[in-house]
């Protein structure tokens, strides 16, 4: 088929398949009703083509499934550790004291994510938030003498709960635990004041176990996607930059500058996001994340200078500077950067000449905050390409 699923190309090819599938399933049905002289003819014809379009379908609908079976999946790695972690966390929930046993398998499915550093972090907001909420829960216990009264402290903590729930997940699940202990007394009266101390116990569990599992079996690391992303994000800065000079020269259409600056805008996040996470995770070489960070600090701030380019361009158009030294400078800068070329001292002098006497101060400043964030990223690239070798790029 042609296109991706997710195109509007792909969407267009899957509607024409998926109604060939019904009308091939209409004239299996109907058979020899519709034209009986042609002896069953039809309805066989109808079958073949039902077989052969059903074949295509599945064969798109198994396509992820089979491209998970890569020992380099991320998603192959974490199904297959999930499975295992689960296995592990039912066998203990069957041995585990009743009626609490289910929240070891709960905590492992909730905590346990594909990446390692993901995983630390989710249960070290579970555990936290478990421990305080069933401390305040079994403190407030003592004054809920009545039925009524705990099922008004269960709807208050869990309304709580899901007002905080966007935001702050370990402050979510400190209300969450601290309804459920007046909860399960009102499920089950009989239940004693320990009901706290077993719930807790079966959280740190299943928050270990997917601890174990996350850095055990198959980790993977987000750091090791940070130099992808790092390059994708200097190409999309590129094009944003690039798109809002042209602008500033009269050039260009605004739909060009609104895909550059989206594009530029969601690497840029993604790669922010992942860095974030990156430092969560157990061991990695500390001194490159910090040049990762270096790099991504920079790239928001060539976002913000771009911005405000682009802001000042219809009072800069009119003026017709002439950029295209500029453009042409950065955009050899920036793709060889992505390229992992590390620019000498002698080219980003090269960079800064076509930056000087432009038409308006404001443009010159500009520009020129352009250069040193891009003498920042050389930098940072410099750290974390070393011992990769230092290439001349000429503008």
């Amino acid at each position: 088929m042609s296109g991706h699923a997710g195109s509007p190309k792909g969407a267009l090819a899957r509607v024409f398949q998926v109604g060939t599938l019904l009308l091939l399933s209409v004239l299996f049905l109907v058979g020899n009703r519709v034209a009986p002289h042609t002896e069953g003819h039809l309805g066989t014809i109808a079958s073949v083509g039902l077989l052969l379009v059903a074949g295509t379908l599945l064969s798109e609908l198994f396509e992820p499934i089979g491209a998970s079976l890569d020992r380099r999946s991320v998603v192959g790695r974490h199904a297959l550790r999930y499975a295992l972690v689960l296995c592990a966390a039912v066998m203990v929930f069957w041995v585990f004291p009743p009626p609490f046993g289910y929240w070891v398998p709960l905590t492992a499915s909730v905590v346990l994510k594909p990446y390692a550093g993901m995983t630390l972090a989710r249960t070290v907001q579970r555990v936290i938030g478990t421990l305080l909420g069933i401390l305040l829960g079994m403190m407030l216990m003592p004054l809920l003498d009545n039925p009524p009264a705990q099922l008004a402290a269960v709807s208050i903590a869990f309304f709580c709960m899901m007002a905080v729930l966007p935001f702050n997940y370990s402050l979510a699940i400190l209300f969450l635990s601290m309804g459920v202990i007046p909860l399960e007394h009102i499920l089950i009266p009989s239940l004693q004041q320990n009901v706290g101390e077993w719930r807790f116990a079966a959280t740190a569990i299943g928050a270990a176990l997917g601890v174990i599992g996350g850095h055990l079996l198959w980790p993977s690391f987000e750091r090791d996607e940070l130099p992808t992303l790092l390059r994708r994000s200097l190409r999309s800065m590129a094009d944003y930059v690039l798109a809002a000079l042209r602008r500033v020269e009269g050039q260009g259409s605004a739909a060009e500058l609104a895909e550059a600056r989206r594009q530029a805008g969601l690497d840029t996040t993604n790669l922010q996001a992942a860095t974030q996470r990156a430092l969560s995770e157990l061991g990695g070489d500390r001194a490159l994340l910090a040049s990762v960070v270096l790099a991504a600090t920079a790239l928001q701030r060539v976002s913000l200078t771009a911005n405000a380019i682009v802001d000042a361009a219809p009072a800069l158009a009119p003026d017709h500077p002439d950029l295209s030294n500029v453009r042409r400078a950065l955009d050899a800068v920036f793709h060889g950067l992505a390229e992992g070329i590390v620019p000498t001292p002698d080219s980003m002098t090269t960079l800064r000449q076509p930056l000087r006497r432009q038409a308006t101060e404001f443009l010159e400043r500009a520009l020129d905050r352009l250069a040193s964030q891009v003498e920042i990223l050389s930098t940072a690239m410099a750290a974390i390409q070393a011992p990769a070798p230092v290439a001349q790029v000429s503008p």
